[in-house]
């Protein structure tokens, strides 16, 4: 009986491996779980869109994720009404559960922004054309954020679909341009209030800078300090950009002094516009991003606004100078960023002298930090010593790690593999040699990061560094005078070899990452 067991065993375990599982022979179940994975894996989602076209079985198990997501773009009311009907008869009655992300981008070409038409007319005009996007969204049972990146504000219909029937859901919008005659100030609208008081506004995206071209007063900054204060309850994410503009206008309008914003009128009645002046309450945002320079008084106001404490994810992705860097290490000593696990960095040097007092200010605020679980540095030079070893005292909790523009050598690559055991995301940019044994042995070391799933590399190709070139040659005597560089032919050769990258070489470099991988894992 035994001998039966074993060898109707063996016969079993035959056939199984005679006859391999294949997506067509899967249950649906196991189906609708490899496409959430695929999805999840692949923020574009063309593995996904491709795994539903291998079967009927396959396109039946991603409906869900398919059709998770709504994108239109606005251009004409004739192409907003046609690509409404087209959602329409797409989703039916049976697909419309699953949306769960419309978003809306673009602009309508006969309807001109708030900017350059405040006309009351044209503003019905835009809410009665419009509206059809408050009705799609009435009939979206499963609806939960709507994504607002088009150059219209968001109409009140919208808004009140929002509030009455999806009143958890998260609006993810280009902040609301509260511009003004610099002489003629208003009071903020009855819509306007409605936006930046929304209960459902999670998220915001905005530029600001003190005057338009044509001289009207921008409050953009002010806003959404305010927003981010609390006049948005539940707002978590900011990510704001400054920007400048040139003309006469805009040069006689800074010659000036600058009104102070009145703040909002309407809604819970006024608020104080002062921007500098504390709060009786900080806002609890858990991300602030700085996209264009930042300078320590508007980390001030910030801060007056803000409780820093809060925050999970902060990043300045433009110019951090060691002024603003001194300034980030000092709030971090006096743990402001206690509860900080995501930090982005852009840091530029102007001149060589810089590099020590940036290293030492890198360091600080690094080595001031509690452990991080995602740290991108883009520098326009490699960090010093010190910055490097305060890096690595956040290896055991650290899962993302980008250093755009830091060219890395293998001896990094290794005290980084000794330090991180647990990333799961890496960015670096490598230094391509003609593919010698020294680049080859760097993939090599690449792939000893057993639990990395995603690995993203900037080859470079040329030895030029224009900066050293810059400073070899640039004296005290012509500090501004423009320097001309000679390239050897052989210098050129090299870099058009190395700039030649393509399908062939991409897949050998997977090959040796992959080997290697495969070679540490076991």
């Amino acid at each position: 009986m035994r001998h039966f067991a074993q060898t109707h065993s063996e016969r079993l375990k035959l056939n199984w491996i005679s006859s391999p599982l294949s997506l067509q022979t899967l249950p649906l179940l196991a189906l609708e779980t490899i496409s959430e994975y695929v999805a999840r894996s692949d923020p574009k989602r063309r593995s996904l869109f491709a795994l539903s076209s291998t079967s009927r079985a396959c396109c039946a198990a991603t409906e869900r994720e398919r059709f998770e997501r709504v994108h239109i773009t606005l251009q004409s009311t004739e192409k907003l009404d046609e690509d409404l009907k087209r959602w329409n008869d797409l989703l039916g009655a049976g697909r419309k559960k699953y949306v769960r992300d419309l978003k809306i981008s673009g602009q309508l070409d006969e309807v001109k922004t708030a900017d350059e038409n405040p006309w009351e007319e044209q503003k019905a005009r835009l809410e009665k054309t419009l509206n059809v996007i408050a009705q799609f969204i009435a009939t979206l049972s499963g609806f939960k954020d709507l994504i607002w990146h088009c150059s219209h504000q968001v109409p009140s219909s919208i808004l009140a679909i929002l509030h009455l029937k999806y009143p958890r859901s998260r609006l993810d919008v280009c902040t609301p341009r509260l511009i003004q005659q610099k002489n003629h100030p208003r009071n903020i609208e009855s819509d306007e209030y409605g936006l930046v008081s929304s209960p459902c506004l999670h998220h915001i995206h905005g530029r600001y800078f003190a005057y338009r071209v044509d001289g009207q007063v921008n409050y953009n900054e002010e806003v959404v300090l305010r927003m981010a204060a609390g006049a948005a309850p539940n707002l978590t994410h900011v990510r704001i950009c400054r920007t400048s503009y040139n003309g006469t206008e805009l040069r006689n309008a800074y010659g000036t002094p600058r009104p102070e914003w009145q703040g909002f009128l309407g809604g819970n009645g006024r608020m104080s516009g002062d921007s500098q002046k504390p709060l009786n309450r900080r806002g609890r945002l858990t991300s602030l991003h700085f996209d264009g320079r930042v300078f320590p008084e508007q980390l001030q106001a910030w801060s007056n606004h803000i409780s820093f404490p809060e925050l999970h994810d902060f990043g300045i992705d433009w110019d951090t100078q060691w002024l603003r860097l001194d300034t980030l290490a000092k709030m971090a000593r006096n743990d402001e960023f206690k509860a900080l696990r995501r930090l982005t960095l852009s840091v530029w040097t102007a001149r060589h002298a810089e590099d020590d007092q940036i290293d030492e200010a890198i360091s600080l605020l690094i080595s001031s930090l509690n452990p991080l679980q995602s740290l991108k540095l883009c520098m326009s030079e490699n960090p010093g010593q010190k910055t490097f070893t305060a890096i690595l005292q956040h290896g055991m909790i650290l899962q993302v790690l980008d250093f755009t523009r830091y060219v890395v050598t293998r001896q990094n690559v290794q005290d980084l593999r000794g330090c991180y055991p647990n990333l799961r995301e890496i960015t670096l940019p490598i230094p391509r040699t003609i593919g010698d044994e020294h680049e080859v042995r760097l993939y090599r070391a690449l792939g000893t990061f057993t639990r990395v799933e995603t690995i993203s590399l900037q080859l470079h190709c040329s030895p030029f560094n224009l900066r050293e070139e810059y400073y070899k040659l640039a004296t005290r005597d012509r500090p501004d005078k423009r320097l001309s560089f000679t390239l050897s032919p052989e210098r050129v050769r090299k870099t058009l070899i190395n700039a030649a990258v393509d399908r062939q070489l991409a897949h050998s470099i997977y090959r040796i990452i992959s080997n290697a991988y495969a070679a540490s894992s076991t």
